[in-house]
């Protein structure tokens, strides 16, 4: 049995509990309750440390701080969502996460899917991505292309700084973004990004010399089939049983990756990033 803390705001911390308590392997020990102030938080993060065997981490937008201060700890760690790091703050937690040896989980619902986590077992390198994308409001454009990065990464995790990047604009509802990755292992990606491609369009379909083509899901972004089965895998890692795992060095390169991107469209006089 894991002991889980939780640490979220006060609104979520029930759904969070609720969703934890359908894995038996996990028993949630404690929470951040009534937490109004940053002092009132590191504190409560102090107690939960003590009496668990990691944490839940569901706050919007944890400080990074309170970040370090639980993977110091030797705490495995839990993001219910993608946390936002500048570069630096990546790179900072991946050496502790490094040093401490910790589990880390970072909850992506791309990967999480049940048919793309069955896609992920049979795909064969090198392949050719061809992607055409809705953005959604939720993750925002630039929170998207990290959980797509993420996603690709658990694909085929050579990717080279070798990108082209494309965009066309008029209004913030008519651009259209072109990118264009190369891999080490020989595979490549074409994606595009526009308001201009409905939901319905949105498709993600993967290219091998053997094996045939395989489809993804990149519909239905949240769901609680997915956060139950990111969970399990975390749950795995811990136990030191197979998994699918989103390090945060994992995070730290694709945060890099999106910099570079944010440069190229910049150059370009695009500033949608």
């Amino acid at each position: 049995m894991i002991r889980i803390g939780i640490l979220a705001d006060t609104a979520s911390i029930k759904d969070s509990a609720r969703i934890i308590n359908q894995i038996k392997e996990l028993k949630v020990t404690n929470t951040s309750f009534n937490c109004t102030t940053d002092e009132e938080l590191f504190c409560s993060a102090e107690r939960i440390i003590y009496a668990s065997d990691a944490i839940f981490l569901g706050l919007d937008r944890p400080a990074p701080e309170l970040i370090k201060q639980i993977i110091r700890s030797g705490m495995n760690i839990y993001f219910a969502d993608i946390p936002e790091l500048s570069v630096k703050e990546a790179e900072e937690l991946k050496n502790l996460e490094s040093e401490a040896g910790c589990i880390v989980q970072i909850f992506n619902p791309y990967i999480f899917d049940e048919v793309n986590l069955i896609n992920i077992k049979k795909l064969q390198l090198p392949f050719l991505i061809e992607a055409q994308i809705n953005p959604d409001s939720y993750m925002g454009l630039k929170g998207q292309i990290i959980r797509l990065l993420l996603f690709i990464d658990s694909l085929d995790d050579s990717i080279s700084p070798k990108i082209e990047v494309y965009s066309l604009e008029e209004g913030k509802e008519g651009y259209v973004i072109d990118l264009n990755f190369s891999f080490s292992s020989g595979s490549l990606a074409h994606i595009v990004i526009s308001p201009q491609i409905t939901e319905e369009e949105s498709q993600f379909y993967l290219f091998q010399k053997k094996g045939g083509k395989l489809s993804f899901n990149i519909k239905q972004f949240f769901n609680e089939a997915r956060e139950l089965s990111s969970l399990e895998h975390f749950v795995n890692a811990v136990s030191g049983e197979p998994s699918v795992r989103i390090s945060i060095d994992k995070f730290y390169h694709t945060t890099q990756i999106v910099e570079e991107i944010k440069g190229k469209l910049k150059l370009r006089g695009s500033f949608l990033l």
